[in-house]
């Protein structure tokens, strides 16, 4: 996570005024269809976690200990929040939110599950964001 997370201090973050409203609206309305998950492996405990996007599910993360250090493997995420556009996409809001409101599914899978699992997130991630057009942004929400 290091390498891909993202400094939001106060002196590097881009205000978004006129796109919060938008981008709340989706990502609560992605909490409230249940599209925020949380993937529990046993009995390791290992956790992955998800927003459902447009193309596929998203992986999200955030350093609980640093929430300034955060990843979502969106394409918003590497064209408007890297380049401090914007401070976040909806995904990763709508992660914010679904914690602070305990609206997630938790899906329990064996340990065993756990390399097939991740292949298949990050094959599906990879094709979402490719299959756009090279260098063509998405217009904000």
């Amino acid at each position: 996570m290091n390498d891909l997370s993202v400094d939001r201090s106060p002196s590097n973050r881009h205000e978004e005024k006129s796109s919060d409203s938008p981008r709340l609206s989706k990502a609560q309305a992605v909490v409230d269809s249940q599209g925020v998950k949380l993937h529990r492996f046993l009995p390791s405990g290992r956790t992955i976690w998800t927003v459902v996007g447009r193309e596929c599910d998203f992986l999200v993360d955030i350093d609980p200990e640093d929430e300034t250090k955060l990843y979502c493997a969106c394409s918003d995420f590497y064209y408007r929040v890297l380049s401090t556009k914007v401070s976040e996409c909806y995904h990763l809001l709508a992660y914010k939110i679904a914690l602070k409101q305990e609206l997630y599914v938790t899906v329990n899978f064996s340990d065993e599950e756990y390399p097939q699992f991740l292949r298949a997130l990050v094959a599906d991630d990879f094709k979402a964001i490719t299959s756009r057009k090279a260098g063509k942004e998405e217009p904000l929400p």
